[in-house]
């Protein structure tokens, strides 16, 4: 697609994203991203095991790749055999790397291996046009403040966008105006020991997807059952959580992780490394995973006391 001067409207990714949803016209969710991909001359095919024939070398490209971005024809290929939110969480990300005007030019393949360094910027970038796509801010936004804050409703709206649940609780927290937080705790590998463990969504309210921030190594320990691997803040929530925090046994976040049950209780904030005594948490956590991972959604908030605030007429804030 040729671009013009009045094509380019500043260094945010979503801005990109939100120009095309207007200009095809998006009514509600879910996104056709069929649709998009169409305006951005772009044809989906989803690519399963039995075909890799068609494309040399496809087949070592989709072993650590769920999605290809093929700019020379005009194609984006998605792994066939992945759920249908994954498969649409992977054309929105492709589109993200097609519509930002400075990445024009570059084919790529997106997978977990994709968030290497040197390639990082370019990947969160695309999570951020990406996200914008397939979880609109215009409708979202006022879509989750509708919602009563939890679980469920992060659920809901999973089902309503079309997208992966972890994907649809970042946003959720990071456009929320409660006094909320998205926390995912999960087994650490090795790399939890080396600074590598925190490459994921890490910004807490400053990006909106993944971010590493570079920590010196810890010192070689037993690694612990359990750890936070990001926190994604709304712009209320008063605490930084950091990332490779242990999660204690006994805690509300552990007994939900080894019960594999849902479990709401009320966790010190001490317990996630936080400097409060005299806070806690209210903490819904929701045992999840993908492709044999073990891993635990928390939903944390706190009382929202400036909602209860009274005008002398009697109206509310």
């Amino acid at each position: 697609m040729a671009r013009s001067f009045n094509d380019f409207l500043g260094s945010k990714p979503a801005y990109y994203a939100q120009d095309v949803l207007k200009r095809i016209g998006v009514t509600g969710p879910p996104v056709d991203l069929g649709a998009v991909a169409d305006f951005r001359g772009y044809e989906i095919r989803e690519i399963v095991a039995a075909n890799y024939r068609q494309f040399p070398n496809l087949a070592s490209i989709l072993a650590t790749a769920s999605a290809h971005l093929l700019r020379s024809h005009n194609l984006i290929l998605i792994n066939g055999d992945m759920p249908l939110v994954r498969r649409r969480s992977d054309t929105s990300h492709e589109i993200g790397h097609d519509i930002m005007p400075w990445q024009e030019g570059l084919n790529f393949s997106c997978g977990e291996s994709a968030l290497s360094l040197p390639m990082e910027l370019v990947e969160r970038e695309a999570f951020s046009a990406g996200a914008e796509l397939l979880l609109p801010r215009l409708s979202f936004a006022d879509d989750a403040e509708a919602t009563a804050l939890a679980i469920p409703s992060i659920y809901g709206l999973s089902r309503r966008y079309q997208a992966p649940l972890e994907v649809t609780a970042m946003r959720y927290a990071a456009l929320s105006l409660r006094r909320c937080a998205i926390l995912v705790a999960e087994p650490p590998t090795a790399g939890y020991l080396h600074g590598s463990y925190d490459g994921s969504p890490a910004g807490q309210g400053q990006l909106e997807f993944p971010f590493r921030i570079q920590r010196r190594p810890l010192a070689v320990a037993p690694l612990p059952p359990l750890a936070v691997k990001y926190v994604l803040r709304s712009s209320r929530f008063p605490h930084f959580i950091f990332p490779r925090t242990p999660i204690a046994d006994g805690t509300v976040i552990f007994r939900s992780w080894q019960s594999g049950s849902s479990i709401t209780d009320d966790i010190p904030a001490v317990a996630l490394g936080v400097n409060s005594r005299h806070v806690s948490y209210r903490a819904e956590c929701h045992p999840f995973g993908f492709n044999g991972t073990s891993k635990v959604l928390v939903l944390l908030s706190l009382e929202d006391h400036q909602l209860a605030l009274r005008f002398p007429t009697g109206g509310a804030l």
